[in-house]
C-alpha cells in the first residue's frame, strides 16, 4: 500500500485595523512573527493620504490590503475613540469588504 504526502495547508490570519496598517508597529510585529512562523497574514487597513497604495507585501507570508472608504477622515472624526464607536468602525469595514468581494484571493 503506498501513501501519498498530502501538502499540509498552511494556516491563515487575517487581522483588520482602523489605519493604513504601515505605521501600526504593533500590528506589524505580530503579522511578521506570524509570518515567519509560516502562516499566510492578510492585514486589512484603510487607503488614506499617508499611505495610497491598495496592495503591498511585508515579506513572503504578509500582505497589507487597503480599501478606499469615500469620506474616511470625515468619519473617523465623527467616532472619536471610545471603545463602542471603534468595534461599529470594525464591523462597518467588515461589511464594506464583503459587498465589495474579498481582497484575500
Amino acid at each position: 500500500m503506498t501513501m501519498t504526502s498530502a501538502m499540509p495547508k498552511r494556516l491563515r490570519v487575517a487581522a483588520v485595523v482602523l489605519n493604513s496598517v504601515s505605521h501600526d508597529i504593533r500590528v506589524c510585529k505580530e503579522a511578521d512573527g506570524l509570518g515567519q512562523a509560516g502562516f499566510d497574514v492578510t492585514i486589512v487597513g484603510i487607503r488614506d493620504r499617508r499611505e495610497s497604495s491598495p496592495r503591498s507585501l511585508r515579506g513572503p507570508n504578509v500582505r497589507i490590503v487597503r480599501v478606499d472608504i469615500p469620506g474616511w477622515a470625515a468619519y473617523r472624526k465623527y467616532l472619536g475613540e471610545s471603545r463602542r464607536s471603534i468595534l461599529t468602525a470594525c464591523v462597518t469595514l467588515l461589511l464594506i469588504l464583503l459587498i465589495l468581494g474579498s481582497p484575500f484571493g
